[in-house]
């Protein structure tokens, strides 16, 4: 259903702006609908790749990235001046100055954004105060890494220095709530060794999020135990740190309701779990159901998913389709969640401006 409607937006943002900067040049009517056709196929390049199997050097897609991240800029721009145009008054300029400004601007931004969505994040830590924290977790530190999404853009190398800064900060655990990787195994059968190299004192974990499901998530979940990583699929673990117990609990993905895989439930994902742990660590990719995940006695809940809204005045946008939730740190009862920009960013809309991505590092401390 995603892919449709998808397809469906990206085809309005096109149209669009072919209306408000190629149908009021002065051109040949042949000349702007070749333009028209252009930017469609531009707003939808990732759907044709994957229905034509196109495949394309580093260089290529980097260049489509880049004109299909100014298709999306020149709309937002067209936007803002027309609910200018609106307040204000319309302006006098002509269609080709306005229509060169626009397209500038959008290049611009659109350059400046997938410069932003492609670099290697940096390490952010960050100090969570708990109640009642046992003396023994004083100081335990959780790197979190989600929506990595290793795929068309982000290859070996990228991942590899992922991988470097990650170890370098020396997390007591390393936690993967998700969107690892964005194409099928066999494509990524080498792009995805460094995440083997993820090692932590007390385990590298990790949950499902729906990409996975995409390209199968049975095959995908075998394919990271074989790297070394525990995976949680409604699940959970329990590890000792100097005395005390800490659970960690990990949920399936909401997208298994409309593809094969199972769906979140962390009742059973609890099951068993000790009643009177010290810590309660919950990893689900969509920062959904947290009220629920706070009555079961969850600390802290770690997600992913909305990549933070990627562009920071569609933040209220992100958090409407979300739960309610689009970034950042939040308070569910005695629950905590923090919801990550991400590592990476999806093939399809591969720009971030205003909110950047991160390598987060959660240092538990007592309150």
């Amino acid at each position: 259903m995603f892919i449709p409607l998808f397809t469906a937006s990206m085809s309005v943002v096109a149209l669009y702006v072919y209306i408000r900067l190629i149908l009021p040049l002065p051109l040949p009517v042949v000349v702007e609908i070749a333009m028209g056709i252009g930017v469609v196929l531009l707003a939808n390049r990732v759907l044709i790749m994957r229905l034509f199997h196109i495949t394309a050097s580093d260089a290529l897609l980097l260049l489509g990235s880049w004109l299909h991240a100014a298709v999306l800029m020149a709309a937002l721009l067209c936007l803002v001046a027309d609910v200018g145009f609106l307040i204000f008054g319309h302006p006098e300029i002509s269609p080709v100055a306005f229509s060169g400004w626009v397209a500038l601007g959008a290049l611009i931004l659109a350059a400046y954004g997938v410069r932003s969505a492609l670099r290697v994040p940096p390490v952010r830590e960050m100090a969570l105060k708990v109640a009642n924290l046992a003396p023994q977790l004083r100081g335990f530190r959780i790197a979190v890494l989600t929506d990595v999404h290793v795929g068309p853009l982000l290859r070996r190398r990228w991942v590899e220095r992922v991988v470097d800064r990650t170890l370098a900060a020396e997390p007591d655990l390393i936690a993967l709530p998700g969107d690892l990787v964005d194409s099928p195994e066999t494509v990524l059968v080498k792009d995805i060794v460094p995440l083997g190299r993820l090692r932590a004192p007390y385990g590298v974990y990790y949950s499902p999020g729906n990409h996975e499901y995409i390209y199968g998530v049975e095959g995908w979940m075998r394919a990271f135990r074989r790297l070394g990583m525990k995976v949680l699929y409604n699940q959970h673990d329990v590890i000792d740190v100097n005395g005390a117990t800490v659970t960690i609990a990990g949920l399936a993905d909401q997208v298994g309701a409309i593809r094969p895989g199972a769906t979140p439930d962390i009742d059973a994902a609890l099951a068993g779990a000790p009643e009177r742990d010290d810590f309660r660590l919950l990893l689900a990719h969509r920062p959904y159901d947290a009220a629920i995940h706070a009555e079961r006695g969850v600390d802290l809940h770690l997600a992913g998913h909305t990549h933070g809204g990627q562009i920071w005045p569609l933040r209220a946008l992100t958090a409407s389709a979300n739960a309610g939730y689009a970034g950042g740190w939040y308070t569910v009862g005695e629950m905590r969640m923090f919801v990550s920009n991400g590592v990476g960013v999806w093939a399809g809309v591969p720009l971030r401006l205003g909110v950047p991505n991160h390598i987060v590092v959660i240092r538990l401390e007592a309150a």
